[in-house]
């Protein structure tokens, strides 16, 4: 005899073909616990379309993937069939096996008795040996099971890897604009990361001096925020190296410490997302110029502008099991 006893996990991401209308599964997922995600990075149940079968890919509680076909649902009823068959497949179904009954000892067979020569008034009775009684395990232990077998299984935290290329352009008040490449490597969490910048700018003129011209490039550290859609925020600071040239021959090369400020906004494209962002960078350190004798003031420390780029993000250390991307 086996008592059955199922775990139920609420809210699981679930990824639909991209021609499906999500209003109509709204209801059937709604009614087996799941939640439309926005891509297949972090989904635990995913329908690929086919032609006449679809196929189901399901990553249970234990980390096992479950590819099942299924028929292409029509209907709401072949909806909520295909997303009741992945709810049993997303929790698999935990079964507790009472012991078995005891088999009674078999009573070996009693001759019959010989009818009594004298005394024929006394009479003879047979007793029938029944099996002993059957002893089931306290209800309490069962109890207590069930307990543990209906509490919510919670999904492993996720950590996302992304990577940020694109272009800039600034300009600091008294140099000419100035455009650039950026480069981004981060950590974390699919909201907050952490992790490395490089920033390159192509040499620009100094208006106060005929044929003087600075490039730069930096390497920084610090944080994004990453909402999966919406407004970003970046703050990175680090070491700047600047190259000053006159009429292209290298003069000076100036190293100081440097921030940069990013307000964006994220565009999801599918697997990458469009970042345009704000940005700001501002020097650390003082910069005083001057030429021979003669001193042409303090270089302005700010310099703003907008950057365009693209952003991948994905889960390096994701198990073999995960779903396909």
């Amino acid at each position: 005899m086996l008592l059955l006893l199922s775990a139920w996990v609420s809210a699981a991401p679930l990824a639909l073909p991209a021609e499906e209308d999500p209003k109509l599964w709204a209801a059937p997922m709604a009614l087996h616990g799941f939640e439309r995600a926005a891509a297949t990075t972090g989904a635990r149940a995913r329908l690929i379309e086919g032609e006449g079968q679809w196929i189901l890919i399901v990553v249970d509680s234990s980390g096992r993937t479950h590819r099942v076909e299924v028929a292409a649902p029509i209907s709401s009823a072949d909806r909520e069939d295909t997303l009741a068959l992945a709810a049993r497949l997303l929790a698999p179904t935990t079964a507790l096996q009472l012991p078995e009954l005891p088999t009674p000892e078999p009573v070996p067979p009693r001759a019959a008795p010989k009818p009594p020569v004298e005394a024929p008034q006394e009479t003879l009775s047979v007793r029938r040996l029944s099996a002993p009684p059957l002893v089931l395990p306290p209800k309490q232990g069962a109890s207590l099971s069930t307990r543990a077998a209906l509490l919510p299984l919670r999904p492993p935290p996720q950590r996302q890897a992304s990577a940020r290329v694109g272009t800039s352009f600034v300009q600091r008040p008294d140099m000419e604009l100035s455009a650039g490449l950026s480069a981004d490597l981060a950590w974390g969490s699919p909201v907050l990361q952490v992790g490395m910048a490089g920033l390159w700018a192509a040499p620009n003129r100094l208006p106060l001096v005929e044929g003087v011209r600075a490039g730069e490039a930096s390497l920084l550290a610090g944080f994004w925020v990453l909402p999966a859609w919406g407004a970003t925020f970046g703050l990175h600071a680090g070491i700047g190296r600047r190259n000053w040239s006159l009429d292209d021959t290298l003069m000076l090369q100036q190293s100081l410490p440097s921030a940069r400020l990013l307000l964006g906004w994220r565009v999801p494209l599918g697997r990458v997302s469009l970042e345009p962002a704000a940005e700001l960078r501002v020097d650390l350190a003082r910069t005083d110029l001057q030429l021979g004798d003669r001193a042409l003031g303090t270089l302005a420390p700010w310099q703003a502008g907008l950057s365009v780029a693209f952003r991948a993000q994905t889960d390096p250390f994701a198990s073999p099991d995960a779903l396909p991307k």
